[in-house]
């Protein structure tokens, strides 16, 4: 076997040689060397300068001196004597050297062995304490390092221990169970109170720390306080003594003996006065407790009585003695005086109170008193008599977001912080704050981090810088002289990545390849080679990655985020989480890189592991489909414009040939306005006034006869005119037949008011018609002459309603008249007018109709027409 000791590699021969070293290219025999012949040597390990402890499996331990060449047996060694027989019986198997002088032996029966150079036990794992064997045939401490774990070989593989913590937890393996409520150190014993009973530190038969119950009553204790007795002459300080609250009693402890001193109530709470320390305040379930100790004798000399358990007791420099209660706030007594004005501070929101006053605790620093709350840190006015929140320790303890459980200063000056945030979650956390030279504090928490999430009951600091930490899970150790780099860094990894369900296409490992003597050799590296960059097929795009972190502490709290570069559009990493795979499915076609990074339990973030990949489009997104596609989409685009175009050219050779025949039909509709019979009738009707010598009906006749014509013609060159124009000529058509039969009927043109008469427009020549009809039909053949016109002209949405109604004969009497009048002039404008309607709603996609409705009167006798005529608004 071979072993490395102070950068020198020596070696073993069990047949010939002993024991040699590796000197110049050969191997030399050291001095004594032949002391080394048949033994079982299975570990040597530095111990001094020129010295090597080693490990003889039958023999036991002995030093060798390199420098003499002897042996120094130390099976008769008196610090040595119990280790070797533990060493012997134990079948130690491999040893290696630990930082701080001590080493770590592996056995074969019994575990995991640490002890120190001097053969003193200091700590001892094996299933009992965690370990899943017993047999253990290899260690390895990377560096001997405090910020590495210490890895063993098993039978049945590997595990890791932390054996330079500076958290040691005490529980049922050390012989303490249960909440753990306070920890003193009394006469060079530490005791602990818990809600089972009292405990005191002791050693077991290894010399190995174990806690030994004081009393077998099983009850609670709370809370320890060393008392002292002070000689009424001369005021010094003449002994201690140590006194424990405890169920109904209290007790005083002495030489690890109990003795009740009396038994009076449930008590909490213990606190020596300050100002008179002849007085002992007891802080009970309903109240306040006052004891003396004098002549060798305690004596109860007062009782206040409270409605609520007393937890925490102080005075102030003023001489007030406050009072802390679990639910009801906080009692002042004045001057410490019982006949004074007892002050009680129960109300939420008053006097400057928080919003809960449960369990407010009282501490002293620097000759002040601070109230701890679930509000954060308070301090009191004496002026106002307000309590006001504290900012000495920073703005976090003074903006009502951060609950105070418990705090403390310990030794060094350096302030014990239980926190919690009640709004998240109700277990607690331990900060350190320090004062800096310039006044400011520092918030310490990244060496606090290993603490389970617990309330903390008490921190008591002890000898050897060691903080002991009472808490509902038990009792903890922390060592202040620990020094550790809790910044190292370390790398996430990725182990594994499967394409679809089973198909993995990365294994946890990249590698470059040299050539090395005309031969390829894999070198293993971090970062992923071009040539290990894989192209997917668009089928295999659900892809899961598996990853891990390489940091081995409390690898249970180690939390990743990830993040895949081409699908996260808003560049956001993932939220923490204990998961350790993420799959992607259905991702589109491009290139991806994923990246995942992982932080520790003291919220160290590693450096990130990343994989790049690239999915191919699927064949409908290939280069020559798309090709093959833009040259059908330019063949079918090409025969779509064709259709198109000739589509259009109907369309417009449609267009000018409804234009052509409504041109046509206007022409016509010109024609049925100036009809003979029209023109006859209206010269008659000049001519009976002249011979009549009525020369201003001639004139105005003519007159109104000449306009009418002019307009006429005006309006049948324009394809549409104004409803202005329209009316105007409408008007002088109705007043000409007026004047033609006098008396013989009247009319009314009512035109809405939401009209622009000078804005909207209408095809002209179509209302005269109609009125035509309503005049020479209708009301020409009513015998009595009272015949009435109506023209009605309303706005409705984009539409105009037209209503022409007359008080005539009605249609079904005027086609009788007609039959009998064979010969005479037909109209034909009604029917002109028709058809231009029909080729106005093909031209501009209107809805342009006439509705005729037969008017009859309260004997069902005719007694009209109306026609309503729907028009559209063109602009």
């Amino acid at each position: 076997m071979s072993f490395s000791i102070n950068k020198k590699l020596y070696l073993t021969n069990y047949y010939e040689t002993g024991l040699n070293i590796y000197d110049n290219d050969s191997l030399k025999q050291v001095k004594g060397g032949y002391n080394f012949i048949e033994r079982d040597i299975f570990f040597m390990l530095p111990y001094s300068d020129n010295q090597i402890l080693v490990g003889d499996v039958e023999n036991g331990l002995f030093i060798y001196d390199t420098t003499k060449g002897n042996f120094i047996s130390l099976a008769d060694d008196q610090s040595f004597k119990k280790f070797n027989s533990i060493f012997i019986d134990s079948r130690i198997y491999h040893g290696i050297a630990l930082s701080g002088n001590n080493y770590a032996f592996a056995t074969l029966n019994d575990g995991l062995i640490i002890s120190n150079r001097k053969g003193k036990i200091l700590e001892w794992f094996n299933t009992y304490h965690g370990l899943p064997i017993e047999t253990v045939t290899y260690l390895y401490n990377p560096e001997r390092s405090n910020n590495q774990l210490l890895w063993l070989g098993l039978y049945n593989g590997i595990s890791s221990i932390e054996v330079n913590s500076p958290i040691r937890k005490m529980d049922k393996k050390t012989g303490i169970k249960g909440m753990v409520n306070d920890v003193i150190r009394f006469n060079g014993i530490l005791y602990a109170a818990t809600i089972n009973g009292i405990y005191y530190l002791d050693k077991d038969e290894n010399n190995l720390a174990l806690f030994k119950l004081l009393d077998n009553k099983n009850n609670a204790a709370w809370e320890f306080e060393i008392i002292d007795i002070i000689d009424e002459e001369t005021h010094v300080i003449t002994d201690q003594k140590l006194l424990a609250s405890y169920f109904n009693t209290i007790l005083e402890i002495k030489n690890n003996n109990c003795q009740p001193i009396t038994d009076f109530a449930q008590s909490y709470v213990i606190y020596q006065s300050q100002i008179d320390k002849s007085l002992i305040y007891i802080g009970c379930s309903d109240c306040l407790l006052i004891l003396t100790y004098k002549q060798d004798k305690w004596s109860k000399v007062n009782i206040l009585r409270t409605d609520d358990e007393i937890r925490t007791i102080i005075e102030d420099k003023k001489g007030n003695l406050w009072l802390a209660t679990l639910l009801k706030g906080l009692i002042k007594i004045e001057n410490s005086d019982f006949s004074n004005k007892t002050i009680i501070y129960n109300e939420p929101n008053k006097n400057g109170l928080p919003e809960t006053i449960k369990n407010i605790r009282l501490y002293k620093v620097e000759d002040e008193i601070l109230f701890t709350t679930a509000m954060g840190i308070y301090r009191f006015d004496y002026t106002n008599e307000t309590f006001y929140p504290d900012t000495s320790f920073g703005k976090k303890y003074a903006d009502r977001s951060t609950a105070i459980q418990n705090f403390e200063v310990d030794k060094n000056g350096k302030y014990w912080i239980n926190c919690s945030n009640l709004t998240k979650e109700k277990k607690g956390w331990i900060e350190t704050v320090s004062k800096q030279n310039d006044g400011s504090y520092k918030i310490d928490t990244i060496q606090y981090k290993r603490f389970p999430k617990v309330n903390i009951n008490d921190f008591y600091h002890d000898i050897d810088n060691i903080t002991w930490i009472s808490t509902v899970d038990g009792l903890y150790s922390y060592n202040n002289s620990y020094q550790k780099n809790y910044h190292i860094k370390y790398n996430a990894l990725i182990r594994k990545v499967v394409i679809g369900e089973d198909s993995t296409i990365f294994h946890g490992s990249f590698y470059t390849i040299k050539l090395i003597d005309n031969h390829a050799k894999k070198k293993i590296c971090l970062q992923q080679p071009s040539e290990l960059k894989p192209v997917l097929l668009f089928s295999d795009n659900s892809i899961t990655f598996h990853y891990s972190a390489a940091y081995y502490e409390v690898p249970g709290e180690i939390k990743y985020s990830t993040y895949l570069d081409g699908f996260d559009k808003q560049n956001k990493w993932s939220k923490w989480t204990n998961k350790t795979e993420r799959a992607f499915t259905n991702l589109d076609a491009g290139k991806y890189t994923f990246m995942v990074k992982a932080k520790n339990v003291y919220d160290i973030e590693s450096d990130s592991a990343q994989y790049e990949f690239e999915i191919l489009p699927p064949w409908w997104k290939t280069w020559w489909f798309i090709t093959l596609e833009l040259i059908i989409a330019i063949l079918i685009t090409g025969l779509v414009f064709q259709i198109f175009n000739k589509v259009k050219i109907r369309k417009i050779e449609n267009k000018n040939r409804i234009k052509n025949e409504l041109f046509k039909s206007r022409q016509q509709a010109l024609s049925a306005q100036m009809n003979p019979h029209f023109i006859f009738n209206s010269l008659n009707s000049i001519q009976f006034f002249i011979i009549n010598n009525d020369k201003d009906k001639s004139n105005l006749y003519l007159t109104k006869f000449a306009s009418l014509m002019r307009k006429v013609l005006d309006n049948s060159q324009q394809s549409l005119i104004t409803i202005e124009e329209e009316l105007e000529a409408l008007t002088l058509y109705i007043e000409l037949e007026s004047l033609r039969f006098p008396d013989k009927f009247s009319y009314s043109i009512d035109i809405d008011k939401k009209i622009n008469l000078l804005k909207y427009k209408i095809p002209p020549l179509l209302l005269q018609p109609y009125v035509e009809n309503a005049i020479l039909h209708g009301l020409m053949n009513k015998k009595d002459g009272n015949g009435k016109l109506e023209i009605i002209m309303k706005k409705d949405d984009n539409t105009l309603k037209c209503s022409i109604k007359d008080n005539g004969v009605g249609r079904k009497k005027s086609r009788e008249i007609k039959s009998q009048k064979l010969g005479i002039y037909k109209s034909v404008g009604t029917k002109i007018t028709k058809k231009r309607m029909h080729i106005i709603n093909s031209l501009y996609n209107s809805q342009m109709d006439v509705i005729y409705i037969d008017l009859f009167d309260e004997y069902n006798e005719a007694a009209g027409t109306q026609v309503e005529i729907t028009l559209p608004i063109l602009l």
